[in-house]
């Protein structure tokens, strides 16, 4: 790669082109500070390839294992992915790659992972000389972060405008990670329907509720632990907590319950599942089992509750804490 100076730009670039390597062999590298970057290049090359994969690490493998995989066929497929990490750490890895020769039979695509900012010196002229795809991972700048932002929202099921996605920087900080986690903490408030969110709808409920709150009322429901969740709930109130946020947890909660109660009516598989409700794999395993083992009709009487507290909350005094132990009662049955 022969950019002088590397730029999130060049990652959003290198990343277009991973897809269109989908099933080749050969070798990939991506290197660079951001580790979130390097993390989420990881996360795309293993989604986009074949269903078998393999993780290694350079300073834990010999040279004859490595040769082996890069030629190795699995038992179900002919070709596999394999992840190599820890290439920021001098290995015999380096060598291994650097003396490859040309004709060598790959049989499988290799991601090589360094977390240097630059790509490891022993292993460079083999990586210019085969055209080995380079992905730089550099975090956005100020001016490129809000556009990312709203692209990292449009992932997690959730549509946020710039000024929101401003906003959201100047309330939770640059750090990508944190970022991320706001975001989605944010999709257990809003649902997807909802449209657009601007900084005015977002701004009561940043920093409202510490995301492993929001997290954990939501697993302690799909537990059917109810004591638990009341008693969060309480706990929350206690300390000032929104209720509004708490009540749109409740809310989308069942609005996802829901939406899993009907997909499997319809005979989706949990992997396409997965694609429209955009959760990690066993959290939605999770889910489906809860939602197996509960009335479709607790979650709408719930959801019915939900819109009431919210007419209630704005329009009169009234205790949250009894509405919410009545919703929690309903999602399990107890009321």
């Amino acid at each position: 790669m022969s950019f002088q100076r590397l730029t999130f730009n060049h990652y959003l670039q290198a990343m277009s082109s991973l897809g269109k390597k989908k099933d080749n062999p050969g070798f990939i590298i991506c290197f660079g500070p951001s580790h979130f970057l390097v993390n989420k290049t990881i996360d795309k090359f293993v989604a986009s390839n074949r269903q078998s994969y393999l993780k290694i690490h350079s300073e834990k493998i010999t040279e004859p294992e490595f040769l082996e995989y890069l030629s190795q066929d699995t038992m179900f497929s002919e070709s596999h992915a394999i992840v190599c990490e820890g290439l920021e750490k001098k290995s015999r890895i380096w060598s291994t790659i650097s003396n490859l020769p040309e004709k060598t039979a790959i049989r499988n695509q290799v991601l090589l992972v360094s977390k240097s900012n630059t790509i490891p010196k022993a292993i460079a002229a083999f990586v210019k000389k085969q055209c080995v795809l380079q992905i730089p991972c550099h975090d956005p700048n100020q001016f490129e972060l809000p556009k990312f932002l709203v692209g990292l929202a449009k992932k997690h099921k959730l549509t946020i405008q710039q000024d929101a996605a401003k906003f959201l920087m100047q309330t939770v900080g640059h750090n990508l990670t944190t970022l991320e986690n706001e975001i989605k903490r944010l999709g257990l408030i809003f649902n997807e329907n909802e449209g657009p969110l601007d900084q005015e709808k977002m701004a009561p409920y940043l920093d409202c509720l510490k995301e492993d709150h929001a997290f954990a009322l939501d697993n302690f429901l799909v537990a059917k632990q109810p004591a638990k969740a009341m008693l969060l709930v309480h706990d929350l109130l206690l300390r000032n907590a929104n209720h509004l946020g708490i009540l749109a947890i409740l809310r989308n909660h069942c609005i996802k319950a829901l939406k899993i109660k009907a997909f499997s009516r319809q005979g989706l598989s949990q992997q396409e599942m997965k694609q429209h409700m955009k959760m990690p794999p066993r959290a939605l395993q999770n889910f489906v089992n809860y939602c197996q083992a509960t009335k479709e009709g607790h979650f709408k009487l719930a959801l019915s509750q939900c819109h009431e507290a919210d007419i209630l909350f704005k329009t009169k005094s009234t205790s949250p804490e009894l509405k919410f132990n009545q919703i929690i009662g309903s999602l399990m049955g107890i009321y």
